[in-house]
């Protein structure tokens, strides 16, 4: 079978691509050994880590078959959790967040100076890539917190999963935000005025001229400052005409954040080389329905939509006898958003 390198405007290119000679395409790699190679491949030097080379989309497509409870634990229940993965799936994990923060990089040509021109642009991208859960088809709950143990290893297990809260959407586009600048926070906003932070929201921000830019994609307002000097071009909280239910919370809130600077949003930056991105021929037939819709979410993450979109709707045929199944949701969300060119 021929291999085609996907664009990222879901369309294959007539370049084939050929499997390595390592034999990635027709034999799976042991979890320990792969993580061996993430782990191998990273610099002993902690300031200056070396470009990594991406891994073949056989890896992600392996790393969801193996365990898909990491993406979705419950695929009947409407409140979605993710089981964390081990210290050597971890690493994997990881190490494909970043490979799809590269691919998305590499299809960007801002000047990585403006901030505010990037702010917009990632929000853009992560509301392209995944839903959250105030999309209005989307009745499911996701009991995720940015301060829960493990968080980041599950940043390539939500992309799959397609869907997430402020907190898992917000830390997606943190991930953007922090591959062109170094000083992107991931910030907890209390849940009321009166301070408490437990629950709570969470959004990116970048600093500005003696504050913060506040960056979030969860929200109608996308980006806005506190104070005008902070960023002259963008509006005020007091200048938005923005409630709680476009997800603007109250003034006080935002003058009492929490940095959440232990929480890790850098993967590591990527080498300027192909990776191999073609479908193997030997993929383990689907188990159930929640595999065949894991399997469309990765090939669209890796730019094959078309593939994605019967998988989708095999996924539809599985699952929707019960309209408000979750996998029926999910899929019928990317259909959805296909058939209206998003």
């Amino acid at each position: 079978m021929t291999r085609f390198k996907p664009s990222f405007d879901g369309h294959k290119s007539a370049q084939p691509l050929r499997a390595r000679e390592s034999g990635l395409f027709t034999r799976r790699i042991a979890p320990a050994v792969l993580a061996s190679m993430v782990l191998a491949s990273v610099s002993c030097d902690e300031a200056e880590p070396a470009p990594l080379e991406q891994l073949p989309l056989s890896v992600a497509l392996d790393y969801v078959y193996r365990h898909p409870e990491y993406v979705l634990v419950d695929p009947d229940s409407s409140t979605v959790e993710s089981e964390p993965p081990t210290q050597e799936d971890a690493e994997i994990g990881r190490r494909l967040a970043g490979d799809w923060v590269a691919r998305t990089l590499r299809e960007e040509n801002l000047d990585a100076s403006d901030h505010v021109a990037w702010a917009w642009r990632s929000i853009e991208l992560t509301r392209a890539t995944i839903f959250s859960q105030r999309h209005p088809n989307l009745y499911l709950d996701f009991p995720e917190y940015v301060d829960d143990e493990g968080f980041a290893d599950l940043a390539f297990a939500r992309l799959v999963r397609g869907a997430t809260n402020c907190h898992g959407f917000n830390f997606t586009l943190a991930m953007l935000l922090r591959a062109k600048h170094s000083d992107t926070a991931v910030l907890g906003i209390a849940d009321s005025p009166d301070g408490e932070h437990e629950g709570g929201h969470s959004l990116a921000a970048i600093p500005g001229d003696g504050g913060w830019i506040f960056v979030d994609a969860w929200s109608d307002f996308g980006v806005m400052v506190l104070s005008q000097p902070v960023a002259s071009d963008l509006p005020t909280w007091g200048e938005l005409d923005l409630g709680p239910t476009e997800g603007l919370y109250a003034e006080v809130q935002y003058e009492h954040v929490v940095d959440h600077s232990n929480l890790d949003i850098e993967f590591g930056t990527r080498l300027d080389d192909e990776p191999d991105l073609g479908i193997p021929d030997d993929l383990p037939p689907p188990r159930d329905a929640r595999d065949v819709y894991l399997r469309g979410r990765v090939l669209e993450l890796y730019g094959y939509a078309t593939e994605a979109s019967a998988l989708y709707q095999q996924t539809i045929a599985l699952t929707c006898h019960d309209p408000s199944a979750p996998l029926c949701v999910l899929a019928g969300a990317f259909i959805e958003r296909a058939r209206d060119g998003g």
